[in-house]
């Protein structure tokens, strides 16, 4: 397991959720998380980088600690937070706060000034700010991918690596909205394409009475209706029967034979000489 990503909307991290994880390279905390508990990532000796978004506003005791591998941790928030959620860190050079965080600690530990602020910005749904060396760079998240395969047939989701996650409306989404009607619209969401019926009541009750011969249709004031449309249905006649629409019963069918006939090949045949 080394990596995992929480579902939106959680809202906190039970204690030893995830300790002695030796295995857990990366967590992508959610937005929604406001607390995490004591010693819920305990012993997750392979985790170098922790991002705590800016909801957290508690950290149980030992929360990380002895993740010998952990070299920064970005938090987003202003709330101060004053434990030994780090303790047995060795390796942890960088707390990274937000300029909104007015202490010099977090969690125990000095927090890092300079340019690590400036890179609090970079840390989207799409990258990360990464130490290399002195200085911090843009990564691309290992789940960015999430993002950009939101893409549909209306919009194309994008991870910039200046602004982070971005969307915007195709070009060609026009050709789905132009099927509107005053009956349907049709309509590109962020979410993709949707069709909105208008009256759907009416649309509802009417839809039974559609068969080969009549279909529901919008008209110019935008009124549900059904037609006859008798192609479909007439166009199976043939030598021996009519295939006939009318307005009161719909599907009719009509014999061009005689009592005593049948109908062999396509053709009307007298039954006694067959």
């Amino acid at each position: 397991m080394p990596s995992v990503v929480l579902s939106p909307g959680v809202t906190s991290i039970g204690d030893h959720a995830f300790s002695l994880c030796t295995s857990l390279e990366s967590v992508i905390i959610p937005s929604s998380v406001t607390s995490i508990g004591s010693y819920a990532f305990d012993s997750c000796s392979n985790i170098t980088t922790v991002f705590l978004p800016a909801g957290v506003a508690s950290i149980g005791n030992n929360a990380f600690s002895n993740c010998t591998n952990l070299k920064s941790v970005f938090y987003q928030g202003s709330n101060v937070i004053s434990n030994n959620a780090f303790s047995s860190c060795d390796n942890l050079g960088t707390i990274c706060t937000s300029p909104d965080y007015n202490s010099a600690s977090f969690c125990g530990k000095n927090v890092t000034y300079g340019n690590c602020r400036d890179f609090m910005q970079l840390f989207n749904q799409c990258y990360v700010p990464v130490l290399e060396g002195t200085d911090f760079v843009q990564q691309k998240r290992k789940n960015a991918t999430e993002w950009e395969s939101r893409s549909n047939q209306c919009y194309e989701y994008q991870c910039d690596n200046s602004t982070g996650p971005i969307s915007h409306k195709r070009q060609n989404a026009t050709e789905w909205e132009e099927k509107t009607t005053p009956c349907v619209t049709f309509e590109c969401a962020k979410t993709g394409p949707r069709v909105i019926i208008h009256d759907e009541a009416e649309w509802n009750r009417l839809q039974p009475q559609q068969n080969l011969c009549h279909e529901l249709v919008c008209d110019d004031n935008g009124t549900w209706v059904v037609k006859i449309n008798s192609t479909e249905w007439e166009r199976k006649s043939n030598n021996c029967f009519d295939f006939i629409c009318t307005n009161e019963s719909g599907l009719s069918t009509e014999s061009k034979c005689g009592n005593d006939d049948i109908c062999l090949n396509d053709a009307c045949t007298n039954n006694a000489t067959s």
